[in-house]
């Protein structure tokens, strides 16, 4: 497996212009703060030849500029947010939003709690939480929301920050959170969605490794609440990871 940048002189550059022309277009520290996020995120892990169709997933028309390209993605989660009914109306036949949905009943079926994040206190429904073989604590929350909105937005962004500490998660393992987010990939709603490789690689600083142990887990997962696995899911991720 193999994840492609584009060159480091372009992407400084090209990094450094853009940075400046967000900043003096947005006034909002917080705003700024979202894109500026983004758009690293972007340069940073991007290959150009493969993430084309990927640009455009979230918008109905092409955008004139990796900039807008940003904007238009942001401002597409907000409103999924802002407007459910409007968002469940536009992926009624997305399969995987109707999956999403079944496996976080099945998982409140066998114990799962689900309370507004600013009150859902792990330690009141597990007696002992504990680090597991990567040094993640076992048991987490999740915003049930991230179906609609990237996690990296809904908690940054000025319009849902305040939403983000009381709408509902879910109480589950480390290994149902790998889980429940690669059925958001499958889902294709969310830009940035792959913020699950953020703890793995604190732990094995390595690409390749970071894709294997969750691509075990999703297995392992898929199996037992019976959602289709899909070996080539990876590239349906932000950052793309290629199987040799």
């Amino acid at each position: 497996m193999k994840i492609f940048f584009i060159n480091f002189t372009i992407l400084l550059a090209t990094l450094t212009i853009l940075i400046g022309v967000i900043l003096n277009k947005l006034k909002n520290n917080n705003q700024k703060k979202v894109i500026k996020k983004i758009v690293s995120f972007e340069l940073n892990n991007k290959n150009n030849d493969n993430n084309k169709n990927n640009a455009v997933f979230l918008t109905n028309k092409t955008p004139k500029s990796p900039l807008s390209a940003i904007i238009s993605r942001v401002d597409k989660q907000i409103n999924n947010f802002l407007s459910p009914e409007e968002f469940e109306n536009e992926q009624k036949n997305n399969s995987w939003v109707k999956v999403y949905y079944q496996v976080i009943d099945k998982m409140v079926a066998e114990g799962a709690i689900i309370k507004p994040y600013n009150i859902l206190n792990i330690k009141e429904h597990r007696n002992r939480n504990f680090k597991n073989e990567i040094g993640q604590w076992n048991y987490c929350r999740h915003h049930i929301d991230e179906i609609r909105i990237s996690g990296a937005i809904f908690k940054e962004h000025p319009a849902t920050s305040e939403h983000y500490k009381t709408a509902d998660a879910i109480l589950i393992t480390f290994d149902q959170h790998l889980f429940l987010h690669y059925i958001i990939v499958m889902a294709q709603t969310t830009y940035p969605n792959n913020g699950m490789i953020v703890p793995l690689y604190s732990f094995f600083k390595d690409a390749d490794k970071n894709f294997l142990y969750w691509d075990k887990k999703v297995q392992e997962l898929c199996q037992k609440y019976s959602v289709p696995y899909y070996s080539d899911w990876n590239k349906y991720l932000t950052i793309r990871i290629r199987l040799d």
